[in-house]
């Protein structure tokens, strides 16, 4: 089974932080625990290693987040890469709070911290000392990720008034069911750096193919044997397949909202990711279970959220004329601190 476009879940780290810090319209660009305490970085070799319009990101910024994780060799450029973009998301969200003059007062800090220390206590899981302790967090810094997540829930809340809500839980209700399709899908793998005409050349290729399947001249599994570029199915050739997924979560965006307006045995047109271009065909879907909006309003608030601060990143960074560094060979300490925890993922990547 085919496992190319599909996204790693969260840590059982990053899913603590979150449920203790977040509130139901929590950040998506706060996908990793809150920061750890490192040895400081003498100022003489914290250089830029990436900028953007009105801001940068250092060397001990990213050692910063990183030192949460426990980093295999073979994966500290994909770490790099990674950690250098989820803080340019989280600068750029801030700066987007700071300009709609989005304000959370002291009060509604200490109110935050008291509600998590008493939440702490009578689910007898310690008190917020030891819980930062344990997240390698001063009071500080807690209070710098709470005011963030605060300023978010309060923006989002002038943005998704009941109405809102409800019309969006009507459209995406496939996020909330439990639903899953099964697919399989025909890659014309296309490199980051390549051109529009290579571009052009592979989608015209899964045109092509389209044409023969849908006048049945060619089978899509066949197909997917012969000509996909997805590695998996080139090693264990399985007409494609990728098996089951929900609409959120596990596929890359893009993938999983063609994938989920087919229907079972309908090809899709060449749908773009990251890794190049798609065919896909939807070959069973299981309708999940109905929820009333009532019932899930929280989730359908954090889903509004999630995909509402997207669209700000996205128009953010499309605006930020970024640069990011390649990764110096000397960029990692000699002996880095090993903490428990793994590499987080950004919202796209793939397993």
């Amino acid at each position: 089974m085919s496992e190319f476009p599909r996204r790693s879940p969260a840590t059982a780290g990053q899913a603590l932080a979150l449920a203790l810090l977040l509130s139901p319209a929590g950040l998506a660009v706060a996908q990793a625990p809150p920061p750890a305490r490192v040895q400081a970085v003498p100022p003489a070799n914290d250089p830029v290693v990436a900028s953007f319009e009105g801001g940068t990101i250092t060397r001990s910024e990213v050692l910063d987040f990183l030192s949460q994780y426990t980093i295999a060799p073979d994966r500290r450029a994909e770490a790099y890469e990674q950690a250098v973009n989820v803080l340019i998301n989280q600068k750029l969200l801030a700066r987007f709070l700071e300009r709609e003059k989005v304000v959370v007062t002291a009060a509604d800090l200490d109110a935050r911290v008291a509600a998590i220390a008493q939440e702490l206590q009578q689910s007898g899981q310690g008190s917020l000392n030891s819980m930062l302790a344990e997240l390698g967090m001063t009071e500080t810094e807690l209070r710098e990720q709470l005011m963030m997540d605060q300023r978010w829930s309060k923006y989002v809340a002038t943005k998704g008034d009941e109405a809102t809500l409800r019309a969006y839980f009507e459209k995406n209700k496939d996020l909330f069911t439990g639903t899953a399709v099964k697919a399989s899908h025909i890659l014309a793998a296309v490199d980051p750096e390549a051109t529009d005409e290579q571009k052009e050349a592979a989608r015209q290729k899964l045109v092509e193919l389209k044409r023969k399947i849908t006048a049945g001249e060619l089978d899509f599994a066949v197909a997917a044997d012969q000509f996909s570029e997805d590695p998996s199915n080139q090693e264990a050739p399985d007409g494609g397949n990728i098996g089951y997924f929900n609409r959120r979560g596990q596929v890359v965006e893009p993938f999983a909202e063609a994938a989920f307006a087919l229907e079972v045995d309908e090809v899709s047109d060449p749908v773009e990711t990251q890794y190049g271009y798609h065919l896909i065909k939807v070959t069973d879907r299981r309708d999940g279970q109905e929820v009333a909006f009532d019932q899930i309003k929280d989730a359908v608030r954090a889903a509004f959220g999630e995909d509402l601060q997207q669209q700000i990143i996205e128009k953010a960074r499309a605006e930020a004329n970024i640069e990011i560094k390649p990764m110096p060979d000397d960029f990692f300490p000699v002996a880095p601190a090993t903490l428990p925890g793994s590499l987080p993922s950004p919202a796209a990547s793939p397993r």
